[in-house]
């Protein structure tokens, strides 16, 4: 599989070294598409077919930070790397920091180094968004059954829980996410706002497998009142 390269500089000299050195790399080839102003290169971007962007942050059309956002808001999931000047290293700096994938130094590129680069930076933003996607997918999944589930770290601590176990534990995700897991604890673990006895299934991610029973009393007040609450390791 070729990647495609989209060069935005009016730097003639960088973009003939760079559409050199890529273009016949052994950890290539790539192919090369060369544009001279920010413009051309978001109207090229509209089309698709680009694995990866390197743009000079001095451009006719746009200089700076304004080169990066505008075009990382057209092409968010594709890998961008910035060329600057060896004097001003805070900018490329500032660009990684809002999520370029790294900082080229104007006329100092690496036959050796850059190409592998390059490459390694294509493949692992296609694992991120690989990855994105079944994440995506297994809560879509997660957040339409019924059982409660929650995903701990390996300290205990939660980092997910799915629509039914925020409504058995009345333990919101983003107040439950960073936090031990506390089912235990009577006043949040479980809920029956229905006045009748209820059992829930839990499943752990990351800790342990386990089910959780609970059992409620009705009370004049109307709401339930925890009677017996059991946690066990589950067998499926």
């Amino acid at each position: 599989m070729v990647d495609r390269v989209l060069i935005v500089t009016d730097d003639r000299t960088d973009a003939d070294a760079l559409s050199y050195i890529l273009g016949t790399a052994r950890d290539g080839p790539f192919d090369i598409e060369c544009v001279t102003q920010l413009s051309a290169g978001l109207d090229r971007l509209r089309t698709g077919g680009i694995d990866a962007i390197i743009v000079d942050l001095s451009l006719p059309d746009s200089t700076g930070i304004a080169t990066f956002d505008r075009l990382f808001a057209i092409a968010p999931h594709t890998p961008i790397m910035t060329l600057s000047e060896m004097d001003d290293p805070t900018l490329a700096l500032e660009t990684i920091r809002l999520g370029a994938q790294g900082c080229l130094l104007n006329g100092n590129f690496d036959s050796n180094i850059l190409p592998q680069t390059l490459r390694n930076v294509i493949q692992r933003k296609r694992v991120e968004e690989a990855l994105y996607k079944e994440t995506s997918r297994a809560e879509i999944a997660l957040n339409s059954i019924d059982d409660a589930v929650i995903c701990t770290d390996i300290s205990g601590n939660v980092d997910y829980l799915n629509i039914s176990a925020e409504k058995m534990t009345g333990w919101p995700r983003e107040e439950a996410r960073g936090h031990p897991d506390r089912r235990g604890a009577p006043d949040r673990s479980c809920r029956d706002t229905q006045n009748r006895a209820k059992s829930d299934r839990v499943g752990v991610v990351g800790g342990q497998t386990e089910a959780i029973e609970c059992g409620y009393d009705p009370d004049p007040t109307g709401r339930g009142r925890s009677r017996n609450q059991r946690l066990r390791r589950a067998d499926s």
